[in-house]
């Protein structure tokens, strides 16, 4: 039976807490297989010597938060003109609808960056920058030209290979995000998948 464990040995700072929104828990959970594929990356990480290590900016997502994230997203797109029913259809295009398997709920995903000896790193942007700069190939696109930008280049590629090492697989939309027994991960890695059903903590913290 898949559930859901705290995140142990590895940093968060996790950004819908920080804003504010409904839903989130104080600790980080994952799916306890995905969390043991995390801890390989961390552990890849460590044998580079270097100080590095994963930073959480959002693992499993509860129903309540998803929905709030829709919620926003929704009154945003109201606020700029949009039809309130039309604005809906965005949402969805956007937001994974929380009344479904969403891919955070799974506990299969989970958003993060890298420290260095304690310090958060530049990769270029920040978290939830829905940009063409986000999207995983913007360096090779773009190729850095600046020392600030050859560093955020390294860093990228760092993470994507601790995760990849760990069986993760990124989304080419955003850097940051990487999903392990999805339906996306099982379609591209051509697999069955694994984490099938939206999970919930013990007492119904979601």
């Amino acid at each position: 039976m898949r559930r859901l464990v705290p995140l142990e040995g590895v940093a968060a700072d996790l950004q819908y807490r920080a804003e504010g929104l409904p839903g989130v828990t104080e600790l980080a959970f994952m799916e306890s297989e995905a969390a043991e594929r995390l801890a390989e990356a961390q552990q890849w990480l460590d044998r580079l010597r270097e100080g590095w290590e994963l930073l959480i900016w959002d693992p499993w997502r509860s129903r309540t938060t998803q929905r709030a994230i829709a919620d926003r997203y929704h009154a945003e797109l109201v606020a700029a003109g949009e039809d309130a029913d039309t604005a809906w259809d965005s949402v969805w295009g956007f937001v994974a609808n929380p009344s479904n398997v969403y891919p955070h709920g799974t506990g299969g995903v989970v958003d993060l960056t890298l420290q260095r000896h304690g310090k958060e790193v530049d990769c270029g942007t920040g978290f939830d920058e829905f940009t063409r700069r986000a999207h995983r190939d913007w360096f090779t696109v773009q190729p850095p030209r600046t020392s600030e930008q050859i560093q955020a280049a390294y860093h990228r590629t760092l993470l994507e290979q601790a995760m990849e090492h760990a069986g993760f697989v990124g989304l080419p939309q955003e850097w940051w995000h990487f999903e392990w027994g999805t339906t996306r991960w099982a379609r591209t890695l051509g697999r069955q998948p694994v984490l099938t059903e939206t999970l919930e903590l013990p007492g119904g913290a979601s």
